[in-house]
């Protein structure tokens, strides 16, 4: 039976991430929304296999100003309250930990992570990530760690990189399904990061981009089949419209 996606966006299309494209190959049946553009999310998450809330340049307290945010929250309260698999990246792991009641925000130094870092393992996260592993970075926000959950991963600059709540929440604070046209995309949007601590210059991005891919993808489709399974018959391409 096909199990229906939803994937909460903050980005304009088209969707190039590898969570859309390995949902799609795998048979899932994809919904794609984007709240900040005026789309509204559905009614109940029962209806849903599984969401996963993406990254994107909005602060996860901003709802007092980004309103579509607070319909973004209930989605997430009601996902958790129903224990359907949900995964958060960046900014959707942050608002994931502040409903659950952590502190989010930028460290006191204003450093960012916006390039290729190593991730670690933290003691007894092996099952979640076997040994350390280079991966996409873009944030310059944080989260603590929430009541109850489970501390997976760890960088050199942010202490939090994962943590698991459960079996059915994830949150990741790294990029793993963001592509190398992705990142070059973000170069272009954020130039101010290249003027905060933290952040790799140029020339180091360049010389990590490609070697990062093959290991992060790999990695990364793995949990994906670990947290929403296989979806049915797989598909040979990627529909147009209303999934993308």
């Amino acid at each position: 039976m096909t199990r229906r996606i939803l994937l909460i966006s903050h980005n304009p299309p088209p969707m190039i991430d590898r969570a859309h494209a390995w949902l799609h190959a795998n048979g899932h049946a994809v919904e794609v929304v984007r709240p900040h553009l005026g789309d509204p999310l559905p009614e109940r998450p029962g209806d849903y296999a599984g969401t996963i809330v993406y990254g994107g340049r909005f602060n996860a307290d901003s709802e007092d100003v980004n309103i579509f945010l607070r319909d973004e929250y209930r989605w997430i309260a009601e996902t958790l309250e129903a224990g359907r698999p949900i995964l958060g990246i960046c900014l959707g792991a942050q608002m994931i930990a502040r409903h659950m009641g952590a502190a989010v925000g930028p460290l006191p130094d204003g450093r960012v992570e916006f390039g290729f870092y190593e991730v670690r393992p933290v003691a007894g996260a092996e099952d979640f990530l076997p040994a350390p592993l280079t991966v996409t970075q873009s944030h310059f926000h944080g989260f603590d760690l929430p009541a109850g959950a489970e501390r997976l991963a760890e960088s050199d600059l942010f202490p939090n990189q994962a943590f698991r709540a459960g079996p059915a929440v994830l949150g990741l604070q790294f990029h793993p399904e963001a592509t190398a046209e992705q990142f070059r995309q973000w170069q272009a949007a954020y130039p101010g990061h290249y003027r905060r601590p933290g952040c790799q210059d140029r020339a180091r991005q360049e010389a990590l981009i490609e070697a990062a891919q093959a290991p992060q993808a790999a990695w990364f489709e793995a949990l994906l089949a670990a947290h929403f399974g296989k979806g049915g018959a797989s598909q040979a391409s990627v529909p147009q419209g209303a999934s993308g």
